[in-house]
């Protein structure tokens, strides 16, 4: 099995008062259409850390990287 690279991330997004992880399980906050991704904080292994803003660069970004080798470690990641 190939050694796995592990990409720290920290996904910041759309909150208020009754759009939060405390009020909507993890699977409808992602889902919702309120949700908007506003940055992303990432690092691969001990590289230094990088950070994206926007919703569409964030997508864009993530469509690039090759995950074949990647173990995505993320703080709220379900």
């Amino acid at each position: 099995m190939p050694k796995l690279t592990p990409v720290f991330a920290d996904f910041e997004t759309y909150w208020s008062q009754t759009h939060s992880l405390t009020k909507l399980n993890p699977i409808v906050y992602a889902t919702h259409p309120d949700t908007e991704l506003i940055s992303l904080s990432y690092k691969f292994g001990g590289d230094p850390t990088h950070v994206i803003f926007g919703e569409q660069e964030i997508k864009d970004w993530c469509r690039k990287v090759d995950w074949s080798d990647k173990l995505l470690v993320a703080h709220n990641n379900s």
